[in-house]
């Protein structure tokens, strides 16, 4: 009984709640906040810990990130999208009393893209779904730091830049005039290769704040 209520009242809002979306984000500038999961190929669990006595463990967190974007009417069915995104993997193997190796992979994506909402001629509610797509550099760094006794330990860097692309769906549902909630899946394609260790999908949500230009 709880739950039909709650799905009729969400359904009230999305019905009842016309003009907030102004018709079109064409006047709309903003930007948005999102935390996300990013399921890479080669990580399968977001945490994973193992031990197997008192100094010997395994901590795996890895997918976990989040994106900050800048957004601009383009047209009257569409957004212009700069997204900035940070997803990081972290990896600590502890050995022995003084054995410590630690793996930390970082990506950071720099994207424009597009989205077209979906019906915005037609929708006079407060949900506004869309379809997207985007392109740009993907830069991963990688830090390895292995600690070999409790004086003698070494650290590697490095630093690679690939292109890539993105296809998504997602969604914002407005509060307000200015403040709506953000839900996207997003399918990356690191270095245009589905088989990279880094292309996968993602799934965040967040918040978007818009004010007119």
């Amino acid at each position: 009984m709880k739950i039909s209520c709650i799905a009729g009242f969400l359904i009230f809002l999305m019905i009842r709640l016309p003009g907030l979306a102004d018709s079109h984000f064409s006047d709309r500038a903003g930007i948005g906040f999102r935390g996300s999961y990013w399921h890479q190929r080669s990580h399968n669990a977001v945490v994973s810990v193992r031990t197997t006595d008192v100094f010997d463990n395994h901590v795996d967190v890895g997918g976990i990130g989040g994106w900050l974007s800048f957004f601009s009417g383009a047209g009257e069915n569409g957004l212009i999208v700069f997204s900035l995104g940070g997803i990081a993997h972290v990896e600590v193997v502890e050995e022995g009393l003084f054995d410590e190796h630690v793996d930390v992979q970082v990506v950071s994506p720099f994207l424009i893209g597009y989205q077209h909402i979906i019906f915005s001629d037609r929708n006079t509610s407060a949900f506004l779904p869309y379809v997207s797509a985007g392109v740009g550099p993907y830069i991963m760094t990688h830090v390895e730091t292995i600690q070999y006794s409790f004086m003698d330990d070494e650290t590697l860097v490095r630093n690679k830049v690939k292109p890539g692309a993105y296809l998504g769906t997602g969604g914002y549902f407005l509060f307000t005039y200015w403040l709506a909630f953000h839900g996207e899946m997003r399918y990356h394609l690191v270095n245009f290769n589905p088989d990279n260790t880094f292309s996968g999908f993602e799934v965040g949500f967040g918040f978007a704040f818009s004010w007119r230009r």
